[in-house]
């Protein structure tokens, strides 16, 4: 029996992608969320969560790349632009490429992003990061630091096998990328993942989302894992704050499309939160 846990990052993005998730999670085929607390549909997504399945795993989407941080900007100048807005993800990997990113910062914005999660009355089972940010060494301990000493055990490790199916080029890049992120040393102990292995990388943005996403489910490894996925209903607003739009109602699409609630209920895949398959 291979375990998954499919977990919708995002959920605090937009009230309509908030609403997409929420559908995903009633149909059973997302088991958890990872809720960003400085975007627009943060208090839609805390009024949403007493009504998710109570087997919902709930955890941080930590958020560097597009807003306002939750410190003072004053408090995390190595993270803001001068207007004090987050940077984009560009110029926040030159900025840490370069040596300019705080790791006490990242540790001070982390923990005041993990309790305004708290203050909507959720108790973080797990962390991760928007657009994966946390690869680089500098994020990753401060993120790794906040999360320990906030009790969150899980931290997400972004890292796929380069040839996992299914296999495309933007996938291949994406995962020689974050692999090579990863290798670099942070300064503290690496973080505990939530599962033994990670898939997704290679669903974003293709166009045969439901029949690649059936590919990977056939090719699970051994073992439990944690499948990435961006439900959401349409919403152009998300443009200003995300480039991933249009694609969102397509994973739902899929998510919900009976072939691929065909293959998860076929019984080689027990479905889960992050708490039933914490990795060893």
């Amino acid at each position: 029996m291979r375990r998954l846990v499919v977990n919708a990052d995002d959920f605090g993005l937009s009230a309509l992608v908030n609403d997409g998730i929420a559908e995903a999670v009633g149909a059973g085929v997302v088991t958890s969320v990872s809720v960003m607390v400085n975007t627009p549909g943060f208090d839609d997504a805390m009024h949403r969560v007493p009504s998710l399945s109570p087997r919902t795993s709930v955890g941080l989407h930590f958020n560097l790349t597009t807003g306002r941080p939750v410190c003072a900007a004053g408090e995390v100048p190595s993270l803001v632009d001068g207007a004090g807005r987050l940077l984009s993800l560009g110029a926040l990997v030159r900025r840490a490429l370069a040596g300019r990113v705080r790791a006490d910062e990242v540790r001070r914005e982390a923990s005041a992003q993990l309790a305004r999660l708290r203050s909507g009355g959720v108790e973080p089972t797990h962390a991760d990061s928007h657009r994966h940010v946390h690869a680089l060494p500098a994020i990753r301990g401060g993120l790794a630091a906040a999360a320990a000493s906030a009790g969150v055990r899980a931290v997400r490790r972004p890292l796929e096998p380069l040839w996992a199916r299914p296999v495309n080029a933007a996938a291949l890049a994406k995962r020689a990328s974050l692999a090579a992120a990863w290798a670099v040393p942070s300064g503290s102990a690496r973080p505990r993942p939530g599962t033994t292995a990670f898939r997704g990388l290679a669903l974003l943005g293709v166009r045969r989302y439901a029949e690649d996403l059936l590919v990977l489910l056939d090719a699970l490894p051994a073992g439990s894992t944690e499948l990435m996925v961006h439900p959401g209903r349409d919403d152009p607003s998300v443009a200003a704050w995300d480039p991933y739009v249009a694609e969102r109602a397509v994973e739902l699409a899929a998510l919900l499309s009976a072939p691929v609630r065909e293959r998860l209920g076929r019984g080689d895949v027990r479905l889960g939160p992050i708490g039933d398959a914490r990795a060893p």
